[in-house]
């Protein structure tokens, strides 16, 4: 029998264990189904609000509670103004959120804005499969990413992620990391909860897993989602 603990890893391998390991992490750290209460089914549809839900407002089922819909829109607008945060940057963030929560609708909205602001189809291929995307060491998009898997799989932040972090953003940029990730939760938890789908999906994307057709581009019989349309059900 091999006994690994005597094998000499280079520190390439070592580096490509330790993402893939964080990569798990992340897309296995959260269930796709709660616990069920067999004594009460709910069998119809689930509520999806009064379909006011546009490119700059929240999630449909939100407009419910005025007040609710109302502050969240103002957070999404403050966001989608972000002073350090680039559109593109922000999307590492939204998109690594919406594959953690298995988010169907955010994420299907998303990929388009992604690839509007410039993201490239290896990064999003990455994001689509829970993997570590190839952003260079060191790099902006690297440490943007740490810190949003970290928040994602351990609900907070490493030391190592935390100072790179600041390096690549300063103390204003993490705040509006953080302020990203934390939105993006809630609106991945609202359409995960009231089962919102993106009705404008291009045919032959799943609508329960649209990731399925960005992990693999090219893949024969993928359809490869190039806009960002349904943004009528959930806006970003």
């Amino acid at each position: 029998m091999i006994q690994y603990s005597s094998l000499k890893l280079t520190p390439y391998v070592k580096t490509q264990m330790s993402s893939a390991a964080a990569a798990c992490r992340v897309a296995c750290s959260l269930p796709l189904a709660g616990p069920t209460n067999t004594a009460t089914v709910f069998d119809g549809p689930r509520f999806k609000g009064d379909g006011a839900a546009s490119a700059t407002k929240p999630p449909g089922p939100l407009h419910a509670s005025p007040a609710v819909a109302d502050a969240a829109a103002s957070f999404g607008a403050a966001l989608a103004s972000t002073e350090v945060l680039s559109a593109r940057e922000s999307e590492i963030a939204i998109l690594s959120v919406a594959y953690a929560h298995r988010a169907s609708a955010e994420w299907s909205v998303h990929v388009g804005e992604a690839r509007a602001a410039g993201l490239e189809d290896e990064h999003i291929a990455a994001l689509a499969r829970g993997a570590v995307p190839a952003f260079a060491a060191g790099s902006k998009e690297a440490a943007i990413y740490g810190v949003a898997a970290d928040l994602l799989a351990h609900k907070r932040v490493a030391s190592g992620n935390y100072a790179a972090g600041v390096a690549a953003l300063g103390e204003k940029g993490m705040v509006e990391l953080v302020s990203v990730v934390g939105y993006y939760v809630y609106r991945a938890l609202t359409v995960n909860t009231f089962e919102v789908e993106d009705a404008a999906l291009p045919a032959g994307v799943n609508p329960k897993a649209p990731w399925d057709a960005d992990a693999y581009p090219n893949r024969a019989g993928v359809v490869k989602p190039t806009t960002g349309a349904g943004a009528a059900a959930v806006a970003k």
